[in-house]
């Protein structure tokens, strides 16, 4: 099973007030392959209808009557003309004893031997400093060390950086002026198994992790 549990924490700084948040966070990352088994071996987990855990099609983009794995298929070749042959897998919060979900959902899309990513896909809903968007970052063009992925923007000057899921799992965001940075944010989470422990533990810890995201970005 590639699903997984990751938990960690989100910092956010702003460099002219010297302002510093951080956060812990959880987060579940899904094999969209992998969805009826993970759900259905679970009692409070659901992708049908409300339950204490759910994957709720409708707070997701794109057309409700297509499957997620579909929607995100269409948009990578729409947008950079590249078919996703292999796995999609999810980076979200779901959402939990009503909730709703975090501020932004990443999409790994791998090729069809499963060993390379072709694109990630970036559903940004409510980051201060970043504008509410859907990206499509294509790997192929992008810096890439073994660990992560690095995209410049040169017309925003912006800074994206995208950790590869082991592990551990990095993020990181810089945002810059022609007087230096104004602010960067960084996602660190490490990866826990799937297991009934870490499904109790995120059905109560998470909601609360959420409202303390949302309310301090």
């Amino acid at each position: 099973m590639n699903s997984a549990f990751y938990d960690g924490w989100v910092r956010r700084r702003h460099y002219s007030s010297r302002e510093l948040l951080r956060v812990p966070v959880t987060a579940v990352y899904l094999d969209l392959a992998e969805t009826t088994e993970i759900f259905e071996s679970r009692w409070f987990w659901s992708f049908e209808r409300a339950a204490p855990a759910w994957l709720r099609r409708e707070d997701f983009f794109g057309d409700p009557t297509l499957t997620l794995d579909e929607t995100v298929r269409r948009l990578v070749f729409e947008d950079i003309g590249k078919p996703i042959e292999g796995p999609i897998r999810m980076l979200s919060q779901l959402r939990t004893w009503g909730f709703a979900r975090g501020p932004a959902n990443a999409f790994y899309c791998f090729d069809a031997t499963d060993s390379r990513l072709e694109a990630v896909v970036l559903d940004v809903r409510s980051i201060p400093g970043v504008e509410t968007q859907r990206r499509v970052f294509d790997a192929s063009e992008a810096d890439y060390d073994g660990e992560r992925y690095r995209w410049n923007e040169s017309e925003s000057d912006r800074v994206w950086m995208v950790g590869k899921p082991g592990s551990s799992l990095i993020w990181h965001l810089e945002q810059s002026d022609a007087k230096g940075r104004l602010l960067d944010a960084t996602l660190a989470l490490d990866r826990r198994p799937l297991d009934t422990h870490a499904t109790v533990k995120t059905l109560f810890l998470q909601p609360i992790s959420t409202a303390r995201l949302c309310l301090t970005l």
